[in-house]
């Protein structure tokens, strides 16, 4: 019975159309689990938490951001953490997170007390682009942390480069600052996963955090975490960086499929283009059409071979 109640959640989680639906299905699936809970923080605002083994994944994320993935609307990181075995805390924010940083900030407090966070030897804080900052400064609370950031802000990346400031009073997205850094320093590891052409002070961040690695993810701009997802990798990163040693080889093999992904490749056309390098759009354009079939690259590539004969 409790199977089939769960596939019906899930059902309804894939199907919700607004955030209170879908708080709601996540609710009814977590009390399909055993050793699992839901924890209020605002009326729109929810955390569950799922026990597992001693891995714990940590993840924060925007439920409208889950809702604009379509189809895939399961919170990042839920299936695999359940194929992999690990614990899994999600917090989620509805529409308005103005007092989000505080509700978690207590909640965070009250599960240390609980002594959660020391059932678990290795624990994974994850967070996407505004989140990034949250999942930095609350890896405090765990004297084994790793933290993945995917496409974080250029402050977050600052916050760590920058190092110890006396009396700093800045904060990012309601974070101060400072919290970020002390945060991130102490951390066992920070992986970041990002295009690094889009970023700066990048050789101070490592320099800074002594456990910072990157998994680069070139010619992804600003989109980095929406390929990472749609090629199917966010969830292989996720289980890597949970793993005691992790390594990244097969990772970027993986990403070399992105070669064949319709979206990278117009980023890819469009960045060609933005450099007004018409050699490198013709290279691009010979090689997409030869492979496969798409007007976009087909009507390109007889634009600047057109451009290119008047030239003559």
């Amino acid at each position: 019975m409790s199977e089939i109640l769960e596939e019906s959640a899930i059902a309804d989680l894939r199907n919700a159309k607004t955030t209170f639906l879908w708080i709601e299905a996540m609710e009814d699936l977590v009390n399909c689990l055993k050793n699992a809970f839901t924890e209020h923080l605002s009326l729109e605002d929810r955390a569950v938490y799922v026990e597992r083994n001693a891995t714990l994944l940590v993840v924060f994320e925007r439920v409208s951001d889950v809702l604009a993935r379509g189809g895939e609307q399961m919170p990042t990181g839920w299936e695999r953490a359940k194929k992999d075995g690990l614990s899994y805390l999600g917090v989620y924010v509805g529409e308005d997170d103005e007092s989000f940083f505080r509700e978690a900030l207590s909640l965070f407090e009250e599960l240390a007390s609980e002594g959660i966070f020391e059932k678990h030897n290795r624990i994974v804080f994850f967070g996407t682009k505004d989140f990034c900052g949250v999942a930095s400064a609350f890896s405090a609370f765990s004297s084994n942390s790793t933290v993945l950031l995917v496409e974080p802000p250029q402050a977050v990346i600052d916050a760590g480069a920058l190092g110890r400031i006396e009396n700093d009073e800045t904060q990012i997205n309601q974070i101060p600052r400072s919290s970020i850094y002390n945060a991130l320093s102490a951390a066992d590891g920070v992986v970041t996963a990002f295009d690094p052409s889009v970023y700066k002070n990048l050789d101070h961040f490592k320099g800074e955090i002594a456990g910072a690695r990157f998994f680069n993810c070139r010619h992804m701009g600003f989109k980095t975490e929406l390929h990472l997802r749609k090629l199917h990798i966010l969830d292989s990163l996720i289980s890597e960086v949970a793993s005691e040693d992790p390594q990244f080889g097969n990772l970027y093999r993986d990403l070399r499929i992105r070669r064949k992904s319709r979206q990278y490749l117009r980023q890819l056309l469009l960045k060609a283009n933005q450099s007004e390098r018409p050699w490198l759009e013709e290279l691009l354009c010979k090689h997409v059409s030869a492979e496969m079939s798409l007007p976009t690259f087909t009507r390109r590539l007889r634009v600047l071979l057109a451009a290119k004969d008047q030239q003559v």
